[in-house]
């Protein structure tokens, strides 16, 4: 039970890291005068935060492995939205 509860622990940590390192990215974005995407802000805090290894990389592993694992499948309905509007693409 211990060891399940661990797992739990390891992956509930990352993803909360992650997500805080997205929010703090979206509410950086809005006080911005220029248009810069918060989910961009959010990847270069959590890279700041790596890269100073004041966030240790072994706590966000197991979410990014998540992420990675099913990268494929959380492209599939940007594909179908792209795929409606063909036609102005093409244009």
């Amino acid at each position: 039970m211990s060891k399940t509860l661990n797992i739990i622990w390891q992956y509930l940590r990352a993803f909360v890291l992650i997500y805080a390192c997205l929010y703090a990215g979206i509410f950086i974005a809005s006080l911005l005068p220029v248009t810069i995407p918060g989910s961009i802000i959010g990847m270069l805090i959590l890279f700041v935060l790596l890269a100073l290894q004041i966030l240790p990389a072994k706590w966000v592993n197991p979410g990014c492995y998540v992420l990675i694992r099913y990268m494929a499948l959380l492209f599939v309905p940007i594909g179908v939205g792209v795929m409606q509007y063909f036609d102005l693409l093409r244009a």
